[in-house]
């Protein structure tokens, strides 16, 4: 599947809802979801979206108010995660990890639509701990230095990918990304999907969770792009950030041959990742 940014979106409204004290949207819970009851009684379409501690905020309110929750790079594995909210023990940040897990078991049986989008990092284990519906998650293949969303919207294809949702929540159809869903989630294990960007759209293809892993993390697994990469003209080889020359080039070199020979991130031409 596909996502295109339509043409028309029809008229909504923005609420940001930001916890400046990095509780990951867990302290006064209860009184939190009453003021969100509240504002969400109004509307008749309700989409929750939230990026890393945001991710999380959006999973674990979203799933009793929202028809439709978006979460970027959300941090589940509270326990294990570099950034994490204060508690008083390893048990309390494990019971609130488990706070989000059923949250998003809660959405599924409520009807709702969780979708979840991360990088082939660290936080496609914490997405991969979710109990995700079939295709409701989409791995991208690379490894972020800047924030996961921040670099999607620079690449042109966050706003597409929550556009489609919107569009697709107005009218009524949040079906499945790929035909023969429901089936494929009866039968077994969720799949996943994952992601391919190209000319501000971002296509998305269905595998197992066992064949994303294998092919991101086995054998022969690619090395990912990482933000400032850039891809020779010439040979079409990845250099780093920091690489000026590319190596693949310069080891081609004739002997006595000058490495100001080789390609250079500043031909015309360079692909770079955003």
């Amino acid at each position: 599947a596909t996502e295109r940014l339509p043409d028309v979106i029809p008229d909504f409204d923005v609420l940001c809802v930001c916890d400046g004290r990095m509780r990951w949207y867990a302290e006064d819970a209860p009184e939190l979801e009453q003021a969100l009851s509240t504002v969400c009684a109004r509307y008749k379409k309700k989409l929750f979206l939230g990026a890393s501690m945001g991710g999380f905020g959006a999973l674990l309110h979203g799933a009793k108010l929202a028809d439709a929750v978006v979460a970027f790079g959300p941090q589940t594995l509270l326990n294990q995660a570099i950034l994490r909210p204060p508690a008083s023990d390893v048990a309390a940040l494990e019971g609130l990890a488990g706070r989000v897990r059923d949250a998003v078991a809660v959405a599924k049986v409520r009807g709702a639509r969780v979708e979840v989008h991360c990088a082939a990092d660290t936080h496609l284990e914490h997405a991969l701990a979710l109990p995700l519906a079939d295709l409701a998650l989409t791995v991208h293949p690379l490894c972020p230095r800047t924030p996961f969303a921040r670099l999607m919207e620079r690449a042109g294809v966050l706003w597409p990918i929550v556009a489609g949702t919107m569009v697709r929540l107005m009218v009524d159809e949040l079906a499945p990304l790929s035909p023969g869903g429901a089936a494929a989630a009866e039968a077994g294990e969720a799949r996943v999907c994952v992601a391919k960007w190209e000319d501000g759209r971002c296509s998305r293809y269905w595998l197992s969770k066992e064949a994303m892993v294998s092919y991101f993390f086995g054998e022969h697994a690619p090395r990912l792009p990482r933000p400032g990469d850039w891809f020779c003209t010439r040979c079409s080889e990845r250099n780093m950030k920091s690489q000026f020359f590319c190596n693949t080039c310069a080891r081609q070199l004739q002997a006595g041959e000058h490495w100001s020979r080789a390609s250079n991130a500043a031909e015309p031409g360079t692909c770079r990742v955003a």
